[in-house]
Order: C-alpha cells, then sequence, then structure tokens
C-alpha cells in the first residue's frame, strides 16, 4: 500500500491534490491538431494549452494544502471507489466557454456528455467530505485559454472507455483502476 509519507518528504511540506480522468493520447493529438487548424496558435495565450499528454477531465479538485493524513484519506477513498466503479465510456461532444475570473480572457472546453464522471465527482465529493468545492463541477476538457474578443469553436466528438482514474498528488500519478461489477445508476 502507498504511504502520504513517501510523497511527503517533510512534516512541513503539503500537497496539492486531484483527480481525474486521462484523456487518451491518441486523441489528445486529435484535439490539438483541431484547435490548431481552428484558431491558431497566435489567438492562444501562453498558459493553458492542451497537449496530446495533458488532457483530462478533473473528477474532485481536492486542495493545495493537504497533509499525509489527508493524502492517505484520499488514496484510501479513492481505492474503494476504484473497486465498486466499473469501466465506462466518456463521450466529449462539443464545445463551451467558461469566463476567466477577473480577467477579460475565457476557456474553451469539450464538453463531456457521459453521465459518469458527474456521478463519480458526487461520489468523491461525500467520500472527501475536506475537499475544496468553489464552483459549480462541469465535467470537461480543457482545450485552450484564450484572450479577449476571441471568439472560437471546434467541432469535438471522441469516445473512449474509462479503466482508471488517476490521484495527482503534486507532481506524482497514482492510477486507481476501475474494476467493480457496480451498475451506476
Amino acid at each position: 500500500m502507498l504511504s502520504a509519507t513517501y510523497w511527503l518528504d517533510h512534516e512541513d511540506m503539503m500537497a496539492k491534490v486531484f483527480v481525474y480522468i486521462p484523456v487518451p493520447e491518441s486523441i489528445g493529438k486529435q484535439l490539438v491538431t483541431s484547435i490548431e487548424a481552428n484558431i491558431g496558435t497566435t489567438e492562444m495565450t501562453n498558459q493553458g494549452a492542451l497537449t496530446a499528454t495533458s488532457g483530462h477531465v478533473t473528477l474532485l479538485f481536492v486542495g493545495t494544502d493537504l497533509d499525509d493524513k489527508q493524502v492517505e484519506t484520499v488514496l484510501k477513498k479513492c481505492k474503494a471507489l476504484g473497486k465498486r466503479t466499473t469501466q465506462f465510456e466518456v463521450h466529449l461532444r462539443g464545445t463551451g466557454l467558461f469566463t476567466i475570473s477577473g480577467s477579460d480572457g475565457h476557456i474553451l472546453y469539450a464538453a463531456v456528455e457521459s453521465w459518469e464522471p458527474m456521478s463519480l465527482h458526487k461520489d468523491l465529493t461525500k467520500a472527501i467530505p475536506f475537499a475544496e468545492h468553489a464552483m459549480q463541477y462541469v465535467p470537461h476538457v480543457t482545450l485552450v485559454h484564450l484572450g479577449p474578443f476571441v471568439v472560437a469553436h471546434v467541432n469535438v466528438s471522441y469516445k473512449w472507455v474509462v479503466t482508471d482514474m488517476i490521484v495527482s498528488i503534486d507532481d506524482r500519478k497514482v492510477p486507481i483502476s476501475l474494476s467493480g461489477s457496480r451498475i451506476r445508476l
């Protein structure tokens, strides 16, 4: 079993932790190609652009200042949830825009049409009560941060089967297999 002390080397260290579903690299490459063909690189800000390997659907942002005990709790709860959760298909379809608080820019995202990420978000929120809940949860894949006055649309329709969720502890990734037989309603 992984120990949080493996992740945190000093007592005073705090971890940034979130749980997500990775986008397969092959779909990430296609999304990047679509962004570049439809928007171009000059309209993008220098931050937040999708790469072939960075795409993900965040299930829960847990927080930035977690101690050893909290990291252990997150790992334990995610492993238990993974054992109860069956593999499922995610479908990205269409795009939308989020406004960036305190900025003129916005974020172009691919919308997740599947209901399972919302269900997993709710399960994780119940299981990890100390997680930060700043905004309404909208399952999505961030495509690019755009500057002000840029109107963008990318035709998106991709599917893949989710076999794992990932717990990100700072720069380290812990895959959690979805191996359950529970029917998610």
